[in-house]
């Protein structure tokens, strides 16, 4: 074929001036990276992974949430130090005790460090009402569950297993930040070594953030190149020469570092999705890299000219290139539309991340094929007999069975789309990690001696004092309604603080409330008298807003947002004549709204791609039936997956189907090439 001018001028270019394109290339690349590492030096990764960055347009949830949580305070930034062991209920470990406590208050951004150190303790004594803190007590882990205001919270019945809160700024709430509060943290305890007998680790919602990004980036980090050997080693054993083969490997890696540091400088936010960007990129530029050095070694076995090969190459093999890469591009800048700003941003990145890696690959390896010496395409081409008998024999089978093939595909796209149908999305906070993994079992331990960590709550309010003996009730109602599901491992109101201090006095049953306006106004004159129980994160000043704290497992989204449903359903039942405001808010809630909406966001999104890809199969083919014949190759992929998953009762994960959007990146690829050819 006759090489386009424009093309041929090209690859004249790259031969005349080869040398200086590398040198302009190498200092470009060089103060790219000198600008990227002073960027992240002072402003630390941009990553977030928290359950708000899901509703990063800050929506009604999200403004509802810090609304709350600017009277009451965050529930969701507590590092737990898990203390576990049978020396830990003795007095020789009451000093390690005191002393690691003491220190871990003077970590910079810690707010509040709270354990049975610093706990209160009720007691009622001839009418009079005392407050002292457990830690005075012989045995202050039985006395702290003898009361139920903290009990499981923060000990066991028999202190063998114990949890110190250790609350950082709500202000923190970057990865870097909370990565470095992290560090701090465990240099204090390092100070500190346990005796003998007891264990010691740490835990809780931060410690996840940070250990989920660090474990993200180091798979990142160790998979990234293992990956590119593994195409490195596919790749030699397809062109027979390391040389052939390192030049789709080098150009796909330099473009990457390209577009993820262009990313990082335009100021972007790298999501929990985001990360997944220098991984579809690879593949997807390892694939056209792929196509392009076949294609130039091709041309090489007809003319012994490298420019016009090259030339002939670029005519011929870009224009396939970029059908690729403008339908993969496309596909992922049509998730702007998304209602999810988490996808929008992920479909941004990718987007611009593959664009980036497609004029890397069309710039590197034909610079990379200009250097090669003649001699490596040399020699006679190698012909695997095999697999020529192989791609006969579907030939053949294709030709004379067409019809049959074409309408087997077409009744098990239906067939597994039903069956995909019945899939449930659903995510969990462990979801990332391994069932073996520490972090997992310190949880089990938390959940199954103490409470949960996940932390949810209701907010209340009305235009008079919740501080009745009627609204009391009300609160105290749908505080037991919540506790009574199994996977609520704790919860507390201001109705429940109430409750406590009537015990005390009265000698009633905790759950017994004072029964007349006198009575509860005496109560609290004595408890202000004896010195007070802070209350600031479940009473507002004013009182007409108060809140029930609720700490549960990680039972997972769909279940949550039943919970929130049942919830909903009794408070409103309750709220018949007095008319109060209420809303179930809280990360842990937040995050199961949030990523119910991103799974199914995505999923809609995922539809959105398929009909980008229609549109350019249309515009390519000009055929209807051969649209529709090169779109289930595209499709059926993924409905087996799907279909798969329903079978074996699996739980559709954000993970899942952000291997779609990979798994879509290389069937496009291949149909577009395969079309073109």
């Amino acid at each position: 074929m006759t090489p386009s001018p424009i093309f041929r001028q090209w690859a004249k270019l790259l031969f005349v001036h080869g040398t200086k394109i590398v040198w302009l290339l190498t200092v470009f690349s060089t103060v790219l990276g000198i600008w990227v590492y002073k960027h992240v030096s002072t402003q630390g990764l941009p990553l977030d992974f928290t359950p708000q960055s899901i509703f990063l347009d800050n929506g009604e949830l999200v403004q509802n949430l810090r609304t709350i949580e600017e009277e009451f305070g965050r529930e969701d930034n507590d590092f737990l130090i898990l203390l576990q062991g049978s020396s830990l209920p003795t007095e020789d470990a009451r000093p390690w005790f005191e002393a690691l406590h003491k220190d871990l208050t003077t970590v910079p951004h810690v707010e509040r460090v709270r354990s049975l150190f610093n706990a209160p303790h009720i007691n009622g004594t001839d009418g009079f009402l005392e407050i002292t803190e457990v830690w005075d007590e012989p045995q202050p882990w039985q006395s702290i569950n003898e009361q139920p205001l903290l009990r499981n919270l923060i000990s066991n019945k028999d202190g063998t297993t114990q949890v110190i809160q250790v609350r950082v700024d709500a202000s923190i709430e970057k990865v870097s930040t909370l990565t470095q509060v992290a560090k701090e943290i465990q240099q204090t305890i390092e100070r500190h070594p346990p005796p003998p007998g007891i264990e010691l680790t740490t835990t809780g919602v931060p410690h996840i953030r940070t250990e989920i990004v660090e474990l993200m980036l180091a798979d990142e980090i160790f998979y990234v190149p293992v990956t590119a050997i593994m195409f490195l080693l596919t790749i030699v054993w397809l062109f027979r020469g390391i040389r052939l083969a390192l030049a789709p490997i080098a150009a796909v890696q330099i473009s990457m570092a390209w577009a993820v540091g262009l990313l990082i400088l335009s100021g972007v936010t790298f999501n929990i999705l985001s990360m997944l960007v220098p991984a579809i990129s690879m593949v997807i530029g390892i694939a056209d890299g792929i196509h392009l050095v076949s294609r130039y070694r091709e041309e090489r076995a007809h003319t012994t000219d490298a420019e016009e090969a090259l030339a002939r190459t670029l005519t011929e093999m870009t224009s396939a290139c970029f059908l690729t890469t403008f339908t993969t591009a496309s596909g992922f800048a049509s998730l702007l539309v998304a209602d999810t700003v988490v996808i929008q941003d992920f479909g941004l990145h990718a987007a611009v991340a593959v664009s980036v890696t497609f004029v890397g690959i069309m710039v590197i390896i034909p610079l990379w094929m200009r250097f090669l010496p003649d001699h490596v395409f040399d020699g006679p081409k190698v012909v695997h007999k095999q697999w020529t008998k192989t791609f006969d024999w579907l030939t053949t089978i294709t030709n004379t069975h067409h019809r049959s093939i074409i309408l087997f595909s077409a009744v098990l796209c239906m067939g597994a789309g039903y069956i995909a149908s019945q899939s449930q999305a659903n995510s969990y906070i462990l979801e990332m990690y391994s069932d073996d993994h520490p972090t997992v079992q310190d949880l089990h331990t938390i959940e199954s001696e103490l409470s949960g960590i996940v932390p949810m709550f209701v907010f209340l309010e009305q235009e008079d004092s919740w501080m009745n003996p009627k609204d009391l009730k009300t609160i105290q109602e749908i505080q037991q309604f919540a506790a009574e599901r199994d996977f609520v491992r704790w919860s507390t109101s201001i109705a429940e603080q109430q409750s406590l201090i009537h015990h005390a006095l009265t000698n009633e049953g905790y759950d017994s409330l004072p029964n007349s306006d006198d009575l509860l106004a005496q109560e609290r004159l004595l408890t202000e008298m004896g010195g007070g129980i802070p209350n600031d994160s479940i009473l507002s000043v004013d009182e007409h807003r108060t809140r029930i704290l609720i700490l549960c497992t990680d039972i997972g989204g769909v279940d949550f947002l039943q919970f929130k449903s049942d919830l909903d359903a009794f408070i409103q039942s309750r709220n018949i004549n007095t008319k109060f405001k209420w809303s179930i808010t809280g990360d842990g809630m937040l995050a199961s709204i949030g990523i119910d909406k991103l799974i199914n966001d995505l999923l809609s999104s995922v539809g959105l791609v398929f009909v980008v890809i229609l549109v350019v199969f249309a515009w390519m083919l000009r055929s209807t039936p051969h649209v529709l014949l090169a779109f289930i190759p595209n499709v059926l992929p993924l409905l087996m997956t799907l279909a798969l998953l329903s079978l074996m009762g699996r739980d559709l994960q954000v993970s899942t189907i952000v291997s779609f959007t990979v798994a879509i990146g290389l069937a496009v690829d291949d149909t577009l090439h395969f079309v073109a050819r």
